[in-house]
């Protein structure tokens, strides 16, 4: 869910393009690595987040052919309309178009962190055969509260935060007010809304938040309308839809790695998802924030380890 500094050399992808995925949609992919290569598919965050070069750099690049790949609205895809069927379900069904897109028929090694572990685990549950390994970060569940969780329990470690948002919004609720602004036509609204609403998860973990206002820019604008419309509907996702559905892919071998003090997806949430998976490791990193240099650095090692096991 929350953009980072990364400081590992940018790799080079050997190919991108774009995939159309219908509805209006073509969304924006890069490939890194060997071509013939062991397929890894990788998920960004969000909802409304994107790609970065770097994330292909947890893995080894001269076994591994690694798919990056910018979900509808996101980054470089394009779309005609930005919401037009932009659901969670419908980007599982895109990756796994992509896939036949680049012709890899063989099973793969899913990753995602935060969101992106939410449409790992969708993936792994709709098409199991497709898949080998995952590697997961920052868990993300997707249940009613884990969307909660940063404006409920986390507002009571930033009251502060929570009345300067009430105070703005009035009697209104907090996340239907932003809603509205970030839907305005009008560049007031749409500066308060990037400024506080937006920018509000980048935030937690610090201890003194500050909300400056932000460039706007169209990328930065579509991101919230999509974060917000899929907030707004439950992330377009039955309750606890994924733990209800685990015991389909709980054989398959997965690598989880968890900031110990993650103030946006808490630990309890790869927890969770560990007892639930008997050929998974889980590791919890000494950190905090939802993400961070030793956390990169941490999944980069772990991967070694878990992929000299199972692969």
């Amino acid at each position: 869910m929350c953009l980072f500094k990364w400081f590992e050399k940018d790799p080079i992808p050997f190919d991108e393009g774009f995939c159309d995925v219908g509805d209006g949609h073509s969304i924006h992919y890069m490939q890194f690595g060997n071509k013939k290569g062991i397929p890894v598919l990788c998920f960004h965050g969000g909802p409304g987040g994107g790609i970065r070069n770097r994330t292909a750099a947890r893995f080894d690049l001269k076994k591994f052919r690694v798919v990056l790949f910018s979900q509808r609205g996101c980054g470089k895809s394009k779309f005609k309309n930005l919401l037009e069927e932009n659901t969670t379900l419908n980007s599982v069904k895109d990756a796994y178009v992509l896939l036949r897109h680049l012709k890899i028929n063989s099973r793969v090694v899913l990753a995602g962190g935060s969101y992106g572990s939410t449409l790992a685990l969708l993936f792994a549950l709709e098409y199991p055969q497709k898949v080998r390994a995952m590697v997961l970060n920052s868990v993300f569940l997707a249940r009613q509260a884990d969307i909660d969780f940063p404006y409920v329990e986390m507002f009571k470690f930033y009251p502060d935060v929570k009345a300067e948002f009430q105070k703005l919004a009035g009697t209104r609720n907090i996340q239907s007010f932003f809603t509205e602004k970030i839907f305005s036509d009008k560049y007031k609204d749409i500066q308060m809304a990037l400024q506080y609403y937006g920018a509000y998860e980048h935030q937690l973990g610090d201890m003194m938040p500050k909300f400056t206002a932000p460039a706007i820019t169209d990328s930065k604008i579509n991101n919230l309308k999509i974060f917000l419309t899929y907030m707004n509907n439950n992330m377009f996702l039955k309750e606890n839809y994924i733990l209800k559905n685990i015991d389909k892919i709980k054989d398959i071998p997965c690598l989880i790695v968890h900031n110990r003090f993650d103030f946006c997806c808490p630990l309890e949430n790869a927890w969770a998802l560990h007892k639930k998976m008997r050929r998974s490791t889980l590791v919890i990193n000494e950190d905090y924030n939802h993400g961070s240099e030793k956390l990169r650095a941490r999944i980069k090692k772990e991967c070694k380890k878990f992929f000299d096991k199972y692969l």
